[in-house]
């Protein structure tokens, strides 16, 4: 099926593995789960019965399709095609996109929803766009996904919400965290809170006007990366290459960040003041579910896996 229009379709339990919908309109489409399902799904406990996913669109080829509002609830989107489609304002929840799952070629993903969804090995396009829609109704949430392993360099994240989300050994080289540009001003700015970053390669990178609260970057590569008047707190930079690193207007309040880091790094007064002042030997935090990158910390990621098994 090709250049077909079907906006705003219902698909409940749906199988259409190695379909392929090129340039197809599916504006408003859902792909989800029968109420029954749905129930035995909330209702699910420990040793229970594990439940398919909902939708199977494994290996599904959407190349230059436009899939704007479209929601895709517990579905199977391993090695899915969505070069040059349209996700704007698309819905992203429960599901398994990684594995293969390509966003490649001017992908729209304007104010797209991606919650509770396993996104690690995914590869996006160097221009992807993770920003908001028009007048900025509609910005982006990620929120409590698996983006490990991730292919995202020279993706843009503008005025985007990134809550509970694992980028671990996650390529993001260039990779731009920046404002939303208005004529009132720059808002909404892209905010990082409980993230995971370890180990992955962030070089030449740019972080402008971004929050980052309680982010652990241990042994991230930062080389040549600049961050500009942005806001770090209880984030942990262990073990990461800041060589050539460029802080300007940056403010900071308990951060782990050593001497011999400061030295390879470049920074103004004001960040180098504020960063003596918030220095830190360790981050503690009563709770270990908040601490990013822990094994209690990860159950806010994958706990929605254990109800779901999938088939190869």
């Amino acid at each position: 099926m090709t250049g077909i229009a079907i906006p705003g379709m219902e698909f409940f339990m749906a199988e259409f593995e190695n379909v392929v919908w090129k340039r197809v309109n599916m504006d408003g489409a859902e792909f989800s789960c029968s109420d029954q399902v749905y129930d035995k799904i909330s209702d699910w406990e420990e040793g229970d019965p594990k439940n398919l996913p909902c939708t199977r669109l494994r290996k599904v080829d959407f190349t230059g399709a436009s899939l704007r509002e479209t929601r895709f609830n517990y579905a199977d989107l391993r090695e899915a095609n969505f070069t040059a489609a349209d996700l704007t304002k698309a819905r992203i929840r429960d599901s398994f996109v990684s594995q293969g799952a390509m966003f490649l070629e001017v992908v729209s993903l304007r104010g797209v929803e991606i919650k509770d969804s396993d996104f690690s090995g995914a590869q996006f396009s160097h221009d992807a766009k993770f920003s908001c829609s028009v007048l900025n109704k509609k910005c982006v949430e990620l929120r409590r996904s698996d983006f490990s392993s991730a292919v995202m360099d020279d993706v843009l994240f503008r005025g985007a919400e990134i809550d509970w989300v694992d980028f671990t050994s996650a390529n993001l080289k260039e990779a731009r965290f920046e404002c939303e540009r208005s004529r009132e001003g720059r808002e909404p700015c892209t905010t990082l809170e409980n993230v995971c970053v370890r180990g992955a390669d962030l070089s030449r990178a740019r972080f402008e006007g971004a929050e980052l609260l309680n982010v652990d970057f241990v042994g991230a590569n930062f080389r040549k990366a600049r961050f500009e008047d942005t806001t770090i707190s209880k984030s942990d930079f262990t073990g990461a290459d800041l060589t050539g690193v460029s802080f300007t207007k940056v403010k900071f309040d308990q951060v782990v960040l050593t001497k011999e880091q400061e030295e390879v790094a470049e920074f103004d007064d004001s960040s180098r003041t504020s960063l003596h002042k918030a220095r830190k030997d360790k981050l503690v935090s009563e709770h270990t579910d908040e601490i990013p990158c822990g094994p209690d910390w990860n159950h806010h990621i994958r706990n929605w896996m254990d109800r779901i098994v999938l088939q190869e």
